[in-house]
């Protein structure tokens, strides 16, 4: 079987950023790794695929991230716009396969090698990797492209990761 790779980029969102309404850690360079990384995923014509988690607007929710048709629900205007035909999978839930498209989507494209980066690394990226559907996928997690609300939040996230011993843990220069 040919090896086919995709990027996936998880939650890259308004909300995240400093001002939004969940800022994450370092996010500013993790921001512009993720550029470089969606940059050399184009230059080596790899697809790269984007989810965005949204939330349903309700009585209780004015005052969380991500709700849909808000600012801070948007994929960062960055990312966007180096993807030419960008493929959103939008999720309402941390694992980015479940009750969403891409798996289909995946398979559609005949991907065998995921690449994984993006928000929450100990929770959306680990929920991501460790669903029944992304088994079926070699995962690499580029460390330094994924961040979470603390450097130690980020860093437990990447130590689940290693211990489950059957993804490569890699640097984006590795990339």
């Amino acid at each position: 079987m040919k090896v086919k790779e995709a990027l996936l980029v998880i939650d890259a969102q308004v909300d995240y950023l400093s001002y939004g309404k969940f800022p994450l850690w370092n996010m500013d360079k993790i921001l512009k790794n993720i550029e470089t990384a969606i940059r050399r995923a184009n230059k080596n014509k790899i697809p790269v695929i984007l989810t965005q988690h949204i939330s349903q607007p309700d009585e209780h929710s004015k005052n969380y991230p991500f709700i849909a048709g808000t600012h801070g629900g948007e994929i960062v205007s960055e990312v966007l716009d180096l993807i030419e035909n960008p493929v959103i999978v939008t999720k309402e839930f941390r694992n980015a396969f479940f009750q969403t498209t891409l798996d289909e989507i995946l398979s559609d494209l005949e991907i065998t090698n995921l690449i994984i980066i993006g928000m929450m690394t100990h929770s959306c990226v680990v929920a991501t990797i460790t669903s029944e559907p992304a088994q079926k996928y070699h995962i690499s997690v580029i460390s330094n492209c994924c961040t979470a609300m603390t450097e130690e939040i980020h860093l437990d996230g990447l130590q689940q990761i290693k211990d489950l011993g059957n993804i490569d843990i890699i640097l984006l220069n590795e990339f």
